[in-house]
């Protein structure tokens, strides 16, 4: 039987009413979340980011403490270790496009990376229970490009709001979700939790989340609650100059555009070698 684990950490207080949200384990953390952290607390004074942890053994409690003493950030997390995934019930038939993406034979590890991909999710309704809350959801490998006024947040994040895939609107992607506010907002979060758990009581794969996030959008829509789309400038896949957002989604993370726009933003031992990745320089050149 599947049972999310115990959660832990600071929940975002009910009097902050601007949140970016986004989740991962602590390995990407450090090479991506603390960027896109740093990139928001650093260009939009008003605005807080909160971000949820898979703690599997080497988180840094002091790099995040630090970040909530010092900026509009909070954190929680949770404590995995390798038997979770193993015991989490697999698809054996439909995981053949996560061995596909990931070149492996090994359902754990598919299992591993399909549970750091819908874990947010699960998570909403415990993490945002006040109905004043205006939360954008992103994806952790994300970086700020452009600030905007809150207003124009307040505006988007109001409503329940998906971004349609470009090629075809009739996918969502899951890198950008406005949660709604008021009554609405409350109850999508406990609906997409707890559709997205209810997958995980059943066998997973790969792109579990995003079958999970269409029906559940087809569900809000036949019950006849409003929802919007989110402009995709609002997290591009790209990086053209008036994207708010950009993410590194898939390969695109490996783009030196995209290595660029976090250059500032990393922590130092990261920032030196992008720099020099960058840049092409040896590894045995002094900076």
């Amino acid at each position: 039987m599947f049972r999310l684990p115990q959660l832990h950490g600071t929940i975002v207080p009910k009097d902050i009413e601007d949140i970016v949200f986004f989740s991962c384990d602590y390995d990407y953390f450090d090479r991506h979340g603390y960027a896109l952290a740093q990139s928001i607390n650093r260009t939009l004074g008003w605005m807080h980011v909160h971000c949820h942890i898979i703690n599997e053994g080497n988180m840094d409690v002091n790099v995040l403490d630090t970040m909530s003493k010092d900026y509009k950030f909070t954190y929680t997390y949770e404590d995995v270790n390798q038997d979770f995934y193993k015991n989490l019930a697999k698809n054996k038939k439909r995981m053949k496009e996560g061995q596909h993406i990931f070149k492996t034979d090994d359902l754990d590890y598919i299992a591993r990376r399909t549970y750091l991909a819908s874990v947010r999710f699960m998570r909403i309704a415990h993490l945002f229970k006040y109905d004043s809350q205006h939360i954008l959801q992103v994806d952790c490998d994300t970086v700020l490009r452009n600030g905007f006024f809150q207003n124009e947040f307040q505006d988007l994040t109001r409503h329940v709001c998906v971004m349609p895939k470009p090629k075809d609107p009739s996918v969502f992607i899951a890198s950008a979700i406005c949660l709604g506010t008021g009554q609405n907002g409350i109850m999508f979060r406990e609906l997409f939790s707890k559709r997205m758990i209810e997958a995980f009581e059943k066998e997973i794969y790969w792109y579990v989340d995003q079958d999970v996030l269409r029906n559940v959008m087809r569900e809000w829509n036949t019950e006849g609650r409003p929802w919007g789309n989110i402009p995709y400038k609002w997290n591009a896949w790209g990086q053209k100059r008036h994207d708010i957002f950009s993410t590194g989604k898939g390969d695109k993370k490996n783009d030196k555009r995209f290595k660029s726009a976090q250059l500032n933003w990393l922590p130092p031992h990261w920032k030196e070698k992008i720099y020099r990745e960058l840049r092409d320089l040896p590894e045995n050149i002094e900076l």
